[in-house]
């Protein structure tokens, strides 16, 4: 490309007026001419073409040598269909190019290349991201080669693996474009195929500017440095908190050396996330293996022959050993029963990040403390046999992140001390979200464990039932699966329990901005026409299968739902019989209200419902009405329950929240408070729904005893009748277990039914009351619906809007209409062609005008205006599928290409609450 010679002038200046937050407008004066462009809308080809024109000598004062210019390409549309296939038939059709970019010097006699992306297969409108290598960053030398040379030249050729490369092609940018920070900014391309663009939109190259000062991106490196890996267990712990109650048993701390400094405090070297391309996977995974051979032979060896590890001091205390082999101030080798028993409890020394945390962000604050009477999952037979015992860590699971915590090596009662990687922060935007929580035994190495991390058991916290400025120390039962168990197998299976203390803090928004936020999204993304497409929050992103297994196990506990298997449909069918719970409640609920023993309740349900029988306009209302009040009534009665872990907050406190944006602080808890009186009400509240399928069950046995007495009276008289039908005969195998033929069609109808359960699962949480802030605003909404319709009744909202619509549709309106769309040209596209063609219509107007019979006939202006809304509405959609493909291979490049999809509500199937031994209290800030 030639460039443009320079045009000296005298004076200029540059202007920059914000009007509105999409309106970027820059005025640009020279020698008292000012040129006026609405930079990002419709002018920037204009002004592309103008910088061109003009020398950028004079913005030479504002380009120092300590900036970096970051050029990002965006993508392409319109290629060319440059390569060629064989189709069924053996003949060569055009096929879609294999694209890529490259980004070269305009100087003369110096063809630099600055960058070159890397190709995607078969396509003509590519999107280039991280994956494709898609950014560079031109240092200062790169930026005055590119400033000599006026800007950058940017060519795009068609990926050939044999023979050379097409050009599909090249665009100049200019340099003063480069001063500009734009996300995205269109340039033609000059292709050199010719009448490619007739009759067609010319092909375009999307590229991306951003100016870097110099050593911003090595701070950022080096911030990104400073986080810690902690998505990946690292053994540093073992202790054992069942050994602490005998004075006399074996206590034995394993910490390494890059969790632990020679004074103690915690610190972490490693890093995974940045480690260095030289080392191969291969040596890298022997070297792992090698270290976990050695460290499972200590263990199993210190398991059979223990060494000494207490010791009296010259106060006479029992001091037992934290060892092996760390290095550790004087004062933290010997250690009491109760100092250790003490620094379980203490705040942690550090809390680590596991993402970036955005100001406006809620932060969530969670450690891990100690676990009791975990299962032994490690080492098959024959580990047992040689004494080895779970190697225990937690896993985290929030939003679209997890975190793990260090290995407790070798015990079923672990302990994770406060200076141990044991306590994460996570961004919080919403507070109708569950943290998920894992325990699991790592076998990373380790022979007779299987390579491999063997699930312990699962719970959930509910964050909406959190409240801001209180610690919660909850001691969690640990479950097994949500999906693939029935209620009683789970009943059965003790997996011990698990301490934890979590505390949240909401940000800039405050409660009120983190209970809307859900509503408030889906609103954006609805008007905004991308609902559906932001599920960043839903896809989880993990490095490895074995990362993979461990969070899927955290959401969704053991699946088993990959394959047919008649427990998954067992459970399944468990699941839908416990809604059944539902229907005693409902009965006891309206004999209460019949017989009035709440009178309040039955004096409104009465005056509500004689309303509704008197004017029937207001049965809608009065309906919505009696729905909001029995949430109110479900919401009444969970708050007043005696297990503090059960209340969630009133409507009251909802309301304070949404309209003065402040959460009032709960009570403390005290450790077992409300358990006796609890268990007590929940042993009542059983007994009253066997009382009422005992009552069912009573009257259909009555029923049933008469219908056979009945029959019995009709055979004495020999009476015929028609038998029922036979007993079930079922097939068994030579095992004894079922033989299920239709297993082929049943896989397929357990995978469907899965999401259906969730939603049923979310439903029936937000009724229950689990889901606090949706079962709020859905109160809120029935009670406005119940006013709105009791305003204006139902019969007179019908019959306007009735008539409104038949006015609209059937009008006579419609002829002037009619007349409108006929001068606009636009009525023809809706008519037949068999109405207006005429004369031989073997052959095709725009055939003939492409070939030059028929002169080009002008567009009707409905036809340009219809064309130009499609065009921005694909333009919308195009620009939006780069923002979503950037943010999934940002992720993908950092956190992982295995992807799991989860939901982000609270659709557990089993209410997960903690143990009497929990607590709470202000938090210390």
């Amino acid at each position: 490309m030639v460039k443009q010679p320079p045009v000296s002038l005298n004076v200029c200046t540059l202007s920059k007026k914000k009007s509105s937050p999409r309106r970027n407008r820059l005025t640009l004066t020279c020698n008292g001419t000012k040129v006026k462009f609405d930079f990002g809308r419709k002018n920037s080809a204009l002004l592309s073409e103008f910088l061109t024109k003009f020398s950028w000598y004079k913005f030479e004062s504002s380009v120092t040598t300590d900036e970096d210019i970051q050029i990002d390409v965006v993508g392409c549309t319109g290629l060319a269909l440059t390569d060629v296939k064989t189709s069924l038939s053996g003949s060569l059709v055009p096929s879609k190019p294999d694209p890529y970019v490259v980004i070269r010097s305009n100087c003369e006699n110096d063809g630099t290349v600055f960058h070159r992306t890397k190709h995607l297969q078969n396509s003509c409108n590519p999107i280039f991201t991280s994956a494709t290598e898609s950014s560079v960053m031109l240092k200062k030398d790169d930026v005055m080669r590119a400033k000599q040379g006026g800007g950058l030249i940017v060519e795009v050729f068609d990926f050939d693996r044999i023979g050379n490369d097409d050009l599909l092609g090249t665009a100049f940018v200019p340099f003063g474009l480069l001063l500009f920070d734009k996300d995205r900014v269109e340039f033609p391309l000059k292709t050199p195929f010719e009448d490619f663009h007739v009759n067609k939109p010319p092909p375009m190259v999307m590229i991306g500017f951003k100016r870097h000062y110099n050593h911003s991106s090595d701070i950022v490196s080096e911030q990104l440095q400073n986080v810690p890996d902690c998505r990946s267990p690292a053994r540093a712990v073992s202790l054992d908190k069942k050994l602490l109650k005998s004075n006399s048993s074996e206590f034995s701390v394993n910490t390494d050396s890059d969790f632990m400094s020679a004074d103690g405090s915690s610190v972490n070297n490693s890093v995974s996330s940045f480690k260095s391309p030289r080392f191969s996977a291969v040596s890298d995974t022997i070297s792992k293996v090698r270290k976990n051979i050695v460290k499972t032979t200590k263990v199993t060896a210190s398991a059979i022959t223990p060494s000494s590890t207490r010791r009296v001091s010259k106060s006479g205390e029992v001091l037992l050993k934290v060892k092996p082999y760390a290095d550790k101030s004087s004062d933290q080798r010997w250690l009491t029963k109760s100092s250790l028993q003490k620094n379980a409890l203490e705040h942690s020394a550090r809390f680590t990040p596991v993402k970036p945390l955005p100001p406006a962000a809620g932060l969530l604050h969670i450690e891990a403390l100690y676990a009791n009477s975990l299962p032994n999952r490690d080492g098959g037979t024959l580990g047992k046999f040689l004494g080895k015992l779970t190697d225990a860590f937690v896993c985290f699971v929030v939003n679209d992140s997890f975190a793990t915590t260090c290995v407790v090596d070798n015990c079923l009662n672990p302990i994770w001390p406060s200076w141990e990687n044991r306590a994460f922060t996570f961004p919080l935007y919403s507070s109708s979200r569950i943290v998920h929580v894992g325990v699991f035994d790592s076998d990373r190495g380790d022979i007779l464990g299987g390579f491999d991390y063997d699930a312990v058991g699962r719970s959930y916290i509910s964050l909406a039932k959190l409240r801001e400025g209180m610690e919660y120390t909850l001691e969690l039962k640990l479950g097994d699966s949500t999906t693939y168990v029935t209620e009683e197998e789970r009943g059965k299976k003790g997996r011990g329990t698990l301490a934890v203390r979590v505390r949240v803090e909401w940000g800039q928004k405050g409660p009120r901005g983190a209970m809307l936020y859900d509503t408030i999204r889906i609103c954006q993304c609805y008007f905004n026409g991308t609902a559906g497409l932001d599920d960043s929050e839903r896809s989880l992103h993990v490095r490895d299968e074995r990362d993979y297994a461990m969070v899927q196990y955290c959401v969704e506990g053991s699946r088993v739902g990959s394959t047919y298997n008649i427990k998954t449909v067992y459970a399944m069918v468990d699941e839908v019989k416990s809604l059944s719970v539902i229907f005693p409640l409902l009965f006891i609920a309206a004999r209460s209200l019949i017989l009035w023993r709440r009178p309040s309740q039955s004096i409104v349900i009465l005056c509500v419902s004689w309303s509704a029988v008197n004017e029937p306009n207001l049965i809608p209302a009065a309906f919505a009405f009696l729905l909001a009040f029995a949430l109110i009534v479900l919401n009444g009665n969970l708050a007043s329950s005696a297990n503090p872990f059960k209340r969630p907050r009133t409507h009251l406190q909802m309301l304070k929240i949404l309209l003065l944006n402040r959460d009032d602080r709960s009570d403390e808890i005290g450790i077992g408070e409300g358990a006796t009186l609890d268990a007590i009400h929940e042993k009542e509240k059983q007994r009253a729904i066997s009382d009422v399928w005992r009552e069912w069950k009573n009257f259909v046995d009555k029923k049933i005893r008469e219908n056979q007495e009945y029959n019995d009276m009709l055979a004495a008289m020999e009476v015929d009748y028609m038998p029922g039908d036979g007993p079930t005969i079922k097939i068994k195998g030579v095992l004894g277990s079922v033989v299920d033929p239709v297993s082929a069609v049943l896989s397929p109808i357990q995978t469907a039914l899965h999401p259906i359960l969730c939603y049923v699962r979310l439903m029936k949480n937000v009724i229950l009351g689990n889901e606090p802030n949706l079962n709020f605003l859905l109160t809120l909404m029935l009670l406005l619906s119940s006013i709105l319709l009791s305003i204006f009744p139902f019969g007179l909202i019908f019959r306007v809007c009735g008539k409104f619509v038949v006015i609209l549709v059937l009008g006579p309106q419609n002829m002037l209409l009619g007349w409108v769309l006929n001068s606009q040209g636009a009525v023809t596209s809706l008519v037949p062609p068999i109405f207006y063609s005429s004369g031989d219509a073997s052959i095709d107007d725009d055939e003939l005008i492409s070939t030059g019979v028929l002169p080009l006939k002008p567009k009707p202006e409905g036809y340009i205006n219809e064309f130009n809304e499609n065009k921005r509405a694909v333009s919308k959609l195009r620009v939006q599928q780069e923002k979503i493909l950037k943010v999934r291979d940002e992720k993908i490049k950092k956190e992982g290409k295995i992807i799991l999809k989860k939901f982000s509500l609270n659709v557990e199937r089993f209410e997960e609450y903690p143990v009497s031994e929990g607590s709470a209290s202000e938090a210390c800030t």
